[in-house]
Order: structure tokens, then C-alpha cells, then sequence
């Protein structure tokens, strides 16, 4: 006899499920997140005539920027600052008020310390800082919907300018030291609700007594390496980004999405692996970052290849909203290593510039690396041409890689010159 369900009983169903899903998603938040203000600083939008200064200058500078602001989150206790190098630096507060000021902090040093730039150019931080659940476990933090909101409202601050969210003006509201402007509602990339965000006004300076920064020339090369001994490399550097994974991450949540990004990373490391890679990390959000020896181009290729192919018969199993789609770009030049942390690189930049100008699915390649080729994968190669890419002023000739044709052979996996034994240096 088919047993009836009446509507009494869907109603108390009803709510052991949700008071289920309640629990998983506050065990998860104990384990894996903070409730902390993060805050990107980025100098990127004023940094092009730095770039021109030539690699080893504009290297030099930026890492002269970073141990700067790095000194001024360290004097202002900042709970969590990521590791790395380059435009942009990552960190977290446990306090709200003490994030604005060290924000305010940043641009005040910023202004006073010209790095010992030429006459004429400046380095000038936009800021973003946002409130929430940031997603924290292994000693680092990985990517949100906070993350994800709060990059995307500093690319909205000008350069010299501090922009935060809604929860942060409520957060601080009768705080005497802060006003907030709205600068408006804007609807920010692969967000589907309108956000507002606020511009900081500051009633009453941050003390800045007992801070000192050098002034005028930049620390000498010794003084800036921060740890150990940095280690130079000429490697085939990859970058692989999930496409709109900001967008999965506020339809799913953080532990939904998180769960899909660490299969998608599983998927990734294990494959670069499988391919003799000779360093691989897991860096902000989902973004990784794998090197080849330079003698090594196809198997470099092959993993990319690789993973696009098991993406796609992954994707084609699973509903379209829980599908990974990737973009992968590739390039050949200085990779530098502080001890387990990359130090960005101008040849580091144009290959994570390759990967954003790629589309979904897309492997693109600089012609350094598709002249390393054997001519059985280089006959699925498609000339772009030269190309503009984001924040890189020359032009660079790109190659796109017809990977849907390629069947990878037992033949493609001997094309290598790879030195034996090589297992490469694995980082997650």
C-alpha cells in the first residue's frame, strides 16, 4: 500500500532538511571561514610607465611597494597578509576600524615615499575593503564570495582612492572617525545583485607617529629579500583561471563552490604532476600557476591539453550550473622563486596576462613557447598575431592551440626532452 504524505508531515520533513543544511553549513563556517574586513591593494592602473622602466627597475620598485606596505599592515596587526609579490597585495583584519586606518596609513606613506621613482611618475594604491565570511584553512585563504567582493570594488576605486562595501559603512557607522560617501550602486561582474559601495572620508588623521619610512633611494637588493635565497629560473610558466568562478561562488555559496574548486584543483596539480612539472601553486582564488623546464614545452602543452579534455568530459556528465570551464595561457621566461613563493616577474605578468586574454576553453601560447614544439602538436597551432594584452605595454605575437582535435597519443607523452627523474617541486 503506496503511503501518502500529508502535508503535515512534508512541513516537518521540510524542516529537518533545512535544520540539517543549517548545521553542514555552521560546521563548515567554525571549521574553514573567519569573519574578518579584507582588503585588496592594487597599484596596477598607475603602474604602466613603471612597467616601462625596464624589467629589472620596475622589479626592484615593486618589490621596494611591497616591503613598504607590507610594513604598514605588519605595524597595524593585520591578522592575515598573503604571500607573493608584484601590483597587488592581499590582507585581513579581525577589526574593521583598524583596516580603514591602516588603508589611510597606505596612502599617506605612499604619498610621502616616491620609491625613488623618476620626476614625474608615481605609484598610487586603489583600495578596496569589504566584511565578511572569508574562506581560511591551511594557513591561507582562499577564494569567496567575500574575496570575490571585494576585488571587485577596488577595481572600482580610483587610484589614491579607498572604496568600501555597504557592510562596512554599517559596521562603522558611529564610529567619529570615518564618513562615508555613496558613490552609487554598481553592478559588478558576475554578481547578480546591484552592490553599493561608499567612498571613505576621514574626520581625523590616523597617528602616524612612530612610523618610519625610508625616503629617497631604495633599499639595496639584500634588503629586499624578505626570506631565504631567491632562486631564478628560465621555465615555461602556465596559468590556469576558472571562468566566472566569481559567479558560482554567489549562486552556490562559499562551501558549495569551495567544494568544486578543490575538485577542479585536485584535477589540476595531480595532471601537472603526471607531466613532470618543476613547480606548481594553488595562488588567489583559483588561480595556478605551473612551471616547466624550458627544454619541456610539450609537456607543458600536453597537461594543458590534458586538463581542458577532462574539464570538458567532466562537464558533460554534470549539470550545466555545476560545470568548471578554464582559460590557460602560457609563456616562457624569469620565474623567481622566494623560497616557496613566487616573485612576480615581467615575464610572469605577460603569461597571467596571456591566461586573461584567453577566453573559456581556450589555451593561447607567446611565440616563444610554440616554436619549442614538435611539429605533431605544432600543426594544431593558430596564429593570432601580435596582440594588446591587459597591462602590458608591448605588443606580444600570440599562438592559439586547436586542443579539441588533438588526440593525445601514447606517442604525444615520449616527445619530452625532459631530464629523467625529474618530479618536479609540488606546492599546494
Amino acid at each position: 500500500m503506496r503511503h501518502i504524505i500529508n502535508s503535515s508531515e512534508l512541513e516537518k520533513r521540510l524542516k529537518k532538511l533545512v535544520q540539517k543544511q543549517n548545521e553542514i553549513e555552521e560546521k563548515y563556517r567554525v571549521s574553514n571561514q573567519r569573519f574578518w574586513t579584507i582588503m585588496f591593494v592594487d597599484v596596477s592602473s598607475s603602474a604602466k610607465k613603471i612597467w616601462e622602466l625596464g624589467k629589472k627597475e620596475s622589479d626592484r620598485i615593486l618589490t621596494a611597494y611591497q616591503k613598504t606596505i607590507r610594513s604598514v599592515l605588519e605595524k597595524h596587526s593585520a591578522c592575515f597578509i598573503e604571500p607573493g609579490g608584484g601590483p597587488q597585495i592581499v590582507c585581513c583584519f579581525e577589526d574593521p576600524e583598524i583596516c580603514l586606518l591602516s588603508a589611510q596609513s597606505i596612502l599617506h606613506i605612499m604619498k610621502q615615499d616616491d620609491l625613488g621613482l623618476p620626476k614625474g611618475i608615481h605609484l598610487i594604491p586603489a583600495i578596496g575593503i569589504h566584511q565578511g565570511y572569508v574562506n581560511f584553512h591551511d594557513g591561507i585563504i582562499h577564494q569567496s564570495n567575500t574575496n570575490n567582493i571585494t576585488k571587485r570594488i577596488q577595481t572600482e576605486a580610483p587610484s589614491g582612492y579607498i572604496f568600501v562595501s555597504r557592510e562596512i559603512v554599517e559596521s562603522l557607522s558611529d564610529n567619529p572617525q570615518f564618513s562615508f560617501q555613496l558613490v552609487g550602486e554598481f553592478s559588478l561582474k558576475n554578481i547578480s545583485e546591484l552592490q553599493e559601495i561608499y567612498e571613505v572620508k576621514f574626520r581625523i588623521l590616523a597617528d602616524m607617529d612612530g612610523f618610519s619610512v625610508q625616503n629617497g633611494a631604495l633599499p639595496s637588493s639584500d634588503e629586499l629579500i624578505p626570506t631565504g635565497v631567491r632562486e631564478s629560473h628560465r621555465w615555461i610558466v602556465l596559468y590556469i583561471d576558472v571562468c566566472e568562478s566569481t559567479k558560482k561562488f554567489w549562486e552556490y555559496g562559499d562551501r558549495e563552490a569551495s567544494r568544486l574548486i578543490a575538485e577542479y584543483q585536485k584535477l589540476c596539480h595531480s595532471t601537472f604532476q603526471k607531466y613532470g612539472c618543476a613547480y606548481v601553486k594553488s595562488c588567489e582564488g583559483d588561480q595556478i600557476i605551473a612551471a616547466f623546464e624550458s627544454g619541456d614545452a610539450n609537456s607543458a602543452v600536453i597537461s594543458a591539453i590534458q586538463i581542458m579534455k577532462d574539464l570538458f568530459r567532466r562537464n558533460i556528465n554534470v549539470r550545466e550550473s555545476k560545470q568548471i570551464h578554464a582559460s590557460i595561457g602560457l609563456h616562457l621566461g624569469e620565474v623567481i622563486l622566494d623560497g616557496d613563493s613566487p616573485v612576480v616577474t615581467n615575464d610572469m605578468r605577460v603569461g597571467k596576462a596571456i591566461q586573461e586574454f584567453a577566453e573559456s576553453e581556450e589555451i593561447l601560447l607567446s611565440k616563444a613557447v610554440s616554436t619549442r614544439l614538435e611539429s605533431q602538436i605544432l600543426k594544431y597551432i593558430h596564429p593570432l598575431g601580435y596582440v594588446e594584452l591587459p597591462y602590458i605595454s608591448d605588443l606580444h605575437e600570440i599562438d592559439c592551440l586547436n586542443w579539441v582535435h588533438i588526440q593525445l597519443r601514447q606517442s604525444f607523452l615520449h616527445l619530452s626532452n625532459r631530464r629523467p627523474g625529474n618530479s618536479g617541486k609540488y606546492l599546494y
